[in-house]
C-alpha cells in the first residue's frame, strides 16, 4: 500500500529491503515533532494562531483527500501520527492499521486510537459482522484533532483507554437515540 502513496504530506517508502527474516521499509527522514508532543507541551492555541492552525488542518485534510483518491483510509489518525516540521509542514505517519477501503474484509476491523475512533467503527456486540466503514472515519478523526487544537483538550476526555472509549461509545448511543426519536 505504501508503495501507491506519493504525496508531500505523507511520509513517502523509498525502498524495500527484504532478508531471510526480516522486512525493512525506507522511509523519508521527518525531521520535527508529533502534534501530540506540541499540544501536550504548550499551550497550543496561545503559540499558534487561528492561520497556523488553519494551515495544520488543511494540510491533514489535504493528505486524507490524496488518500482517499487512492482508495486507502489511514484509520488511526491522531496528533501522535502527525509530524509538524518546519515552517509548519505536516507529514501523516504510521500506516500500520491502513487498508484499501474496498477491502471485503478488514484484517482489523476494529481499531485505531480511543480517543480519535469514528463511531461508526464501535462494533456493537449483538453484532455478528465486523463493521464496514470508509475513509469518513479519518475525517471523523481529523475533527477530534482539529477540536484538540482549537480548545486545548481532547473531545473525549478520560483517565485510561478504557473510559475514554467508554465516553465514545457513549456518545454513540446517545446519538443513535437521537436519531431514533427524530424518525
Amino acid at each position: 500500500m505504501l508503495r501507491d502513496i506519493n504525496y508531500h504530506n505523507i511520509v513517502n517508502l523509498s525502498k524495500v529491503y527484504e532478508t531471510e527474516n526480516s522486512i525493512y521499509l525506507l522511509l523519508d527522514h521527518v525531521q520535527g515533532r508529533t502534534l501530540e508532543q506540541i499540544l501536550s507541551r504548550v499551550d497550543f492555541t496561545q503559540k499558534y494562531s487561528d492561520e497556523q492552525i488553519a494551515t495544520i488542518f488543511l494540510s491533514i485534510l489535504e493528505g486524507l483527500a490524496y488518500l482517499a483518491s487512492k482508495g486507502i483510509m489511514h484509520r488511526d489518525l491522531k496528533p501522535a501520527n502527525i509530524i509538524i516540521e518546519k515552517e509548519n509542514k505536516v507529514k501523516i505517519v504510521d500506516f500500520g492499521f491502513a487498508t484499501y477501503i474496498d477491502q471485503p474484509e478488514y484484517i482489523f476491523p476494529t481499531c485505531g486510537s480511543p480517543g480519535f475512533l469514528a463511531l461508526e467503527i464501535f462494533q456493537d456486540a449483538s453484532q455478528t459482522t465486523p463493521p464496514k466503514y470508509d475513509d469518513r472515519c479519518d475525517v471523523f478523526s481529523a475533527g477530534c484533532i482539529l477540536f484538540h487544537m482549537l480548545f486545548g483538550f481532547a473531545l473525549y476526555p478520560g483517565a485510561n483507554n478504557i473510559q475514554i472509549l467508554e465516553i465514545n461509545q457513549s456518545y454513540n448511543y446517545l446519538n443513535q437515540k437521537r436519531q431514533k426519536n427524530q424518525s
